[in-house]
């Protein structure tokens, strides 16, 4: 990634650690060489700055809908590794953007939800497409979890699953999105279901 990316996510780092009182759990499980999938729940505009900050020492280019480009912030997505998709398009394009991403080396950040998820259950259901990603690259793929990030002054908490091998599961997304719900009842317990 560009030195822009680098300045712009450390600074996001040092902001959200003190004005937003981030809590990293989990950076053990991301390897330190390689490129990776990440994958996490989305609930906030903010959760893919929040990815980037949290794991900031992995270059990260995340998909984001071409519809943001659309507005000024399409710059400032761009400095921080968000790249274009058509949601309502054929899937294929972006399929291929982010493995040519991982083939170049750098991590990959997706929501598998698809969108933001605005309703009151913890995750909605999970599109394909992160495990097609995966058999294509053989890239683990890091379950994440981040909460906190819809409210303007809240704690945010981000935590990173053990690595999930393609080769070693039948049910790639299931387990991914198994992995993610299990963290954010770890992290939210007001998420717990009675």
């Amino acid at each position: 990634m560009t030195l822009h990316y680098k300045i712009a996510i450390h600074i996001l780092y040092y902001y959200m650690k003190i004005f937003r009182r981030m809590e990293i759990r989990g950076l053990e499980n991301i390897p330190d060489q390689g490129a990776v999938i990440f994958a996490s729940n989305h609930i906030s505009m903010l959760d893919p700055f929040v990815m980037g900050a949290a794991a900031r020492n992995k270059s990260i280019a995340i998909m984001g809908k071409k519809e943001l480009f659309f507005f000024p912030l399409g710059q400032i997505l761009g400095a921080f590794g968000v790249f274009p998709i058509d949601r309502k398009g054929n899937a294929t394009s972006a399929i291929r953007t982010a493995i040519k991403v991982l083939n170049d080396g750098l991590s990959m950040g997706i929501f598998p939800e698809g969108t933001r998820n605005q309703s009151n259950a913890p995750l909605l259901p999970a599109k394909r497409g992160i495990e097609l990603i995966a058999k294509k690259t053989g890239r683990p793929v890091i379950p994440v979890a981040i909460t906190g990030s819809r409210g303007f002054f809240s704690k945010l908490r981000i935590q990173f699953g053990k690595p999930i091998n393609i080769k070693e599961t039948d049910d790639l997304v299931g387990q991914t999105m198994g992995s993610i719900e299990s963290m954010l009842m770890e992290l939210s317990p007001a998420l717990r279901r009675p």
